[in-house]
């Protein structure tokens, strides 16, 4: 099983993991599956904790009822199968990644790092969005990193 630490460890040596990043990786690993629950039940139950609580004001949640300002550092949540649009607040990678391009854009002076978890990985349907998402990070000096939250434990799946 892959912890929260071994993730940590890659990220290191990729780069160097924000405060906020380790933060929501650590309250990730709070909330315990209890055989009750699945994944993206545990993303669920992560946003609603983050959504709206002050102590997490200084980042951007996807998707969220609240809409904000730009941020530097973004949270972006997929709970659902990979190639699921976004319904409301739940969303798979499809509809997460389709809005955090938009949001890019619009927050590009300001946004420096994005963390997306995901319940549900597909790696040939990843390498779709995979040049903009190289594109960006290169062209524009950004980070983003994206980590499935699975029943096994979690694992980096960009950057590689």
């Amino acid at each position: 099983m892959n912890s929260i630490n071994h993730v940590l460890h890659e990220m290191q040596i990729k780069f160097e993991p924000s405060r906020e990043m380790i933060d929501i990786l650590r309250q990730i690993e709070s909330l315990e599956l209890d055989g009750k629950q699945d994944v993206s039940n545990k993303l669920n139950r992560l946003r609603n904790r983050i959504e709206g609580n002050p102590l997490f004001g200084s980042m951007n949640l996807i998707p969220s009822e609240f809409k904000g300002s730009c941020r530097a550092f973004c949270l972006a949540i997929a709970s659902k199968k990979f190639d699921k649009p976004r319904k409301g607040l739940e969303s798979g990678f499809k509809g997460i990644i389709l809005h955090l391009f938009a949001y890019w854009f619009g927050c590009l002076s300001i946004n420096k790092e994005t963390l997306i978890l995901t319940s549900n990985w597909d790696n040939e349907g990843f390498e779709q969005y995979k040049p903009a998402i190289d594109n960006y990070v290169k062209t524009h000096n950004k980070i983003v990193c994206i980590i499935e939250v699975g029943p096994t434990g979690y694992f980096l799946r960009y950057p590689f």
